[in-house]
């Protein structure tokens, strides 16, 4: 469908296909969504106020070129900012969410400060970090080391009832990468192998943001623990792992060669 407000024209795409589920099932989900994506657009084009958004900078983040995708993908809806907060009292309090995302060096006390300020104040974060550190580019060369990372902003996240635990998960439902095998005389040839560093996370069925969703994959995920008795603070569990997972701890030597001898599936019972 093709709405039209004010000479702006925007596509609604009725129909969900997600290659996970039968044909019977997509139907059903694109019914079941059909509301939503009408509302949204509508609601999206006649709103009178563009909201902002904020990408902070400063502790490392991923550069702007890497999260482009998402930033086009939220241009539609908002105004795109990046910024460093640099300490300053009330920088982000006209922005209705900010994004952190993949932060490297620690965060200093007047940052957190500032970030604590703004959610208090009703402001939204969307936190995309983790506290062990991977280079694949080093898997390249066959094998990567996993570091511990703490970013001093463990203790701000424990306040808000969450904790990145500085683990990395196996899964046995995971991704199939493309391995060389052969050796000697014989041709090598390229066969899918179980990668159990990049699960295949499910989504809750019961949230909307999620709802409908393919798997989503992941790469040497940590996992989080829902922490502290606060009852006004609200936690929902959006991505989970399979029943056969299990963690492992740095400092990790991670060699490509761990495709070819996979542990046990009785170790794999988180």
């Amino acid at each position: 469908m093709i709405v039209n407000y004010n000479g702006i024209e925007v596509p609604v795409n009725f129909l969900s296909n997600n290659t996970s589920l039968s044909p019977e099932q997509n139907l059903l989900h694109s019914v079941e969504g059909l509301e939503y994506e009408m509302i949204q657009t509508i609601s999206t084009l006649c709103s009178d106020t563009i909201y902002k958004i904020a990408f902070i900078e400063g502790h490392g983040e991923i550069p702007e070129i890497e999260v482009a995708d998402l930033t086009l993908s939220l241009a539609k809806f908002f105004t795109v900012d990046r910024g460093v907060i640099g300490g300053k009292q009330g920088i982000l309090k006209n922005y209705a969410a900010i994004v952190i995302a993949g932060p490297e060096t620690p965060f200093d006390e007047k940052d957190k400060l500032v970030i604590d300020q703004y959610l208090m104040n009703g402001g939204k974060i969307l936190w995309l970090y983790e506290e062990v550190k991977v280079n694949e580019d080093s898997l390249n060369f066959g094998e990567t080391v996993a570091l511990y990372r703490p970013l001093n902003i463990e203790d701000q996240l424990f306040k808000y009832g969450a904790r990145v635990n500085p683990a990395v998960i196996q899964d046995l439902d995971c991704m199939l990468l493309p391995f060389k095998v052969g050796s000697g005389t014989s041709q090598q040839q390229i066969v899918p192998v179980p990668w159990i560093y990049y699960p295949l996370l499910n989504p809750s069925a019961a949230n909307p943001i999620t709802r409908n969703l393919n798997k989503v994959q992941g790469r040497f995920v940590n996992y989080i623990d829902t922490v502290g008795l606060n009852p006004e603070i609200n936690k929902k569990i959006l991505l989970t792992t399979s029943n056969l997972t299990r963690t492992v701890k740095p400092p990790l030597l991670i060699s490509l060669k761990e495709a070819d001898s996979p542990p046990e599936k009785s170790r794999f019972n988180k």
